[in-house]
């Protein structure tokens, strides 16, 4: 794929903001309130919806909210058992 045919110009405003197109937030299922992750990689600027690890093992995997904390399926058992 031709990433010039994917790049788009965007002005920041006096604010330092700048304006995602509603086609994109759509696409990403983006609502205000929720909250990106940037980071800067050479001359680029990714953002990512933050990911969400496990309070115990710092893992990524099958995470869910228990009582306001991230803990995934293989603590959450464990703890049962404790």
């Amino acid at each position: 794929m031709d990433k010039q045919a994917n790049r788009k110009e965007k002005t920041v405003d006096e604010f330092g903001r700048i304006l995602i197109p509603k086609s994109i937030r759509k696409q990403f299922d983006l609502k205000p309130g929720d909250t990106l992750c940037y980071e800067v990689d050479a001359d680029r600027i990714i953002l990512r919806r933050p990911v969400e690890k496990c309070i115990f093992c710092d893992s990524s995997d099958s995470v869910q909210t228990v009582m306001g904390r991230p803990i995934c399926a293989a603590c959450k058992e464990k703890l049962k058992t404790e």
